[in-house]
């Protein structure tokens, strides 16, 4: 958590880091990025209880599932925030121009 905050504060200096710093960066709940128009952010595995859709058909009501933790890429549009999961390439994990968002 600490080497968490120590990149924090130098990431906030607009330096660019890479994909290790960004993802520990990312599970202490900042936004990073390394483009103008979207951004990745962790997303902690989680326990629900199905009771509406779109669970609802694929399992039963009342089923518990557990959601694995993951990355999140977003990207604003008009009147909307349209997010999914993030699989990072090659060249994003390889990338040293990572900053938070």
């Amino acid at each position: 958590m600490i080497r968490a905050l120590i990149l924090l504060l130098f990431a906030t200096s607009c330096q660019a880091f890479d994909f290790g710093e960004a993802l520990e960066l990312a599970r202490t709940g900042v936004k990073v990025t390394r483009w103008d128009d979207a951004f990745v952010y962790y997303l902690p595995g989680t326990s629900v209880s199905v009771s509406r859709p779109p669970l609802l058909g694929p399992f039963t009501f009342g089923q518990h599932i557990h959601q694995l933790p993951r990355l999140e890429l977003c990207r604003p549009t008009v009147d909307l925030l349209t997010c999914g999961a993030y699989g990072p390439s090659l060249e994003d994990l390889l990338a040293t121009d990572w900053r938070v968002n």
